[in-house]
């Protein structure tokens, strides 16, 4: 038996995000990360999108909330070629993630700088420098979607 959910847009979202998530940390090869991490992007604009709609003020509560300052840093990425997004943190600086992963080691979002221009709307490349670059990406980008899904 199923039950109705309460929120039928916001599940689908989520139940999505969450799949890729999954199969994100159980990719054994860069290529499945790759597609993983572009649908997890996708679905944290699915996210945004679905926050516009739905709340008045929702960009200037976006750019003033620090804890959605992740999600608005990987709203920015999603511009770029997830090719160039991460590389695999160096054994000389260990980096861990709260999640383990199929492969080795845990993959971070590149120095902004290192990425190809990329179109911006508000800032929000300065907060994929605060919040994201060095930084785990299965880490960020769960705690930035979880913030912004905790809006609705």
């Amino acid at each position: 038996m199923t039950h109705a959910q309460a929120d039928p847009q916001l599940h689908a979202v989520q139940y999505a995000f969450d799949a890729a998530f999954r199969r994100f940390w159980q990719a054994g090869d860069d290529d499945a990360r790759m597609a993983e991490l572009s649908n997890m992007l996708h679905h944290l604009y699915r996210l945004r999108c679905l926050c516009e709609d739905r709340l008045t003020g929702f960009s200037r509560t976006e750019r003033s909330t620090a804890g959605l300052r992740a999600a608005r840093g990987a709203s920015w990425a999603r511009n770029c070629d997830t090719h160039k997004l991460f590389r695999v943190a160096s054994s000389l600086r260990p980096v861990y993630s709260d999640f383990y992963t199929a492969a080795y080691g845990a993959e971070v979002w590149l120095l902004r700088t290192s990425l190809p221009q990329a179109p911006d709307r508000g800032g929000r490349y300065l907060d994929y420098e605060a919040e994201l670059e060095g930084r785990v990406i299965l880490d960020t980008l769960r705690v930035g979607f979880d913030a912004m899904a905790a809006l609705l």
